[in-house]
């Protein structure tokens, strides 16, 4: 994640002004265009919410047909939850997803 990052501001250093902005806009924000892949993902991992509480370490990734994440699981409690791949992105070190807590715990 952090060489894309770099690349894009490398590769933003010989664009116009415009577009440098529109790269240095982009640098701040989650990944949410691409898709995580799974291998990117480590056990133990906590994931939290857009608020970022905690919700629970990550205990299994599930990867899709094409390497990205299908849905990874938690420790919630004293049972397990299966968050799926799509709500899940990077923000600087965290693992983040756009569910709440108690949406979270609907998936148990």
């Amino acid at each position: 994640m952090r060489s894309f990052v770099l690349l894009g501001v490398a590769l933003s250093m010989t664009a116009p002004a415009a577009s440098m902005a529109q790269a240095t806009d982009d640098a701040s924000q989650p990944t949410t265009a691409t898709r995580l892949q799974a291998s990117s993902i480590q056990i133990r991992t906590v994931v939290r919410d857009k608020t970022g509480a905690r919700i629970g370490p990550v205990i299994n990734v599930v990867p899709a047909s094409d390497g990205s994440v299908a849905s990874v699981t938690v420790i919630l409690g004293e049972s397990a939850a299966k968050i799926p791949g799509a709500t899940l992105s990077i923000d600087g070190e965290n693992l983040v997803t756009s569910l709440t807590r108690r949406e979270v715990a609907k998936l148990r």
